[in-house]
C-alpha cells in the first residue's frame, strides 16, 4: 500500500513540478492553487474527505485502503511537485542558455 502511494505521489509530483515550471499564466496559477490546497490541509482531514466524498462523487463504493492510498498520493505529490518546481527554478539562466540552440524549453528540461 505504501509502495503504490509512493509511486503515485512520485508521478503526480514530477508532472506537477514540471508543468509548474513550463506553463505560465492562468494554468500555472490554477495548478499552484491546487498544490497549495493539498499542502495546506492536514493529512487526516484529507483522508476523511477522500473516504466520504469519493463514493458520493464517483457513485461507487470505494474500499478504505484505496482512499488511504489516494489521499497519501495527493499529499505526497503536492509536496514533491513544489520541490521539483523549486529545483528547476534554481537552475541559472546561463545553464539554460548553454543548451543547444533551437531547443524548446521542454527539450532543455528533458535532456
Amino acid at each position: 500500500m505504501s509502495f503504490v502511494s509512493t509511486v503515485l505521489s512520485a508521478v503526480l509530483g514530477l508532472t506537477g513540478g514540471v508543468t509548474l515550471t513550463v506553463t505560465g499564466g492562468g494554468v500555472r496559477l490554477a495548478r499552484a492553487a491546487v498544490i497549495g490546497f493539498f499542502r495546506a490541509i492536514p493529512a487526516l482531514m484529507l483522508i476523511f474527505w477522500v473516504f466520504f466524498l469519493m463514493p458520493v462523487l464517483l457513485h461507487i463504493d470505494v474500499p478504505g485502503p484505496t482512499t488511504l492510498v489516494c489521499a497519501l498520493a495527493l499529499i505526497g505529490g503536492a509536496y514533491l511537485s513544489h520541490s521539483v518546481q523549486a529545483g528547476l527554478a534554481a537552475i541559472g539562466t546561463g545553464q539554460r542558455q548553454a543548451a543547444a540552440p533551437g531547443m524548446t524549453r521542454w527539450q532543455v528540461l528533458h535532456s
